[in-house]
């Protein structure tokens, strides 16, 4: 087992027993990003732009995406549409998407709490 290995299950310990607002999944299956997508809450393109990038930040745990990830997995939830740069700007002036870097993007404290709802009502429904 690797050292990132460790860090890793470290870390998703830490998070269950301290609390990240996240569910933790008990079933060991890991949530799909088409899971999520299916999700009645999501009803405008920048709840759904936050739901990939909550996905890769809290689910994943990749880190800050860019927009062309956020691009391909937009296809890949089969969202209908296609994914506008202006769903993602819309995103930050709505509190819930942050640019970190340059043109790399994670979730502020408002996007969490949105995220951690979706994943609550997944837990509680699914």
């Amino acid at each position: 087992m690797s050292d990132n290995d460790i860090e890793l299950r470290l870390r998703k310990l830490e998070d269950a027993v301290f609390g990240n607002g996240i569910v933790p999944n008990l079933n060991s299956k890991q949530i799909a990003l088409s899971e999520v997508s299916r999700k009645p809450q999501l009803k405008n393109g920048q709840q759904k732009v936050t739901a990939i990038i909550g996905y890769h930040e809290l689910i994943v745990q990749d880190g800050p995406i860019n927009m062309t990830v956020i691009k391909a997995d937009w296809t890949r939830a089969k969202f209908v549409g296609k994914c506008d740069p202006k769903l993602l700007e819309r995103a930050i002036t709505d509190g819930l998407v942050r640019e970190v870097d340059d043109k790399s993007y994670d979730l502020t404290q408002k996007g969490e709490d949105f995220f951690s709802s979706l994943i609550k009502s997944e837990s509680v429904n699914g």
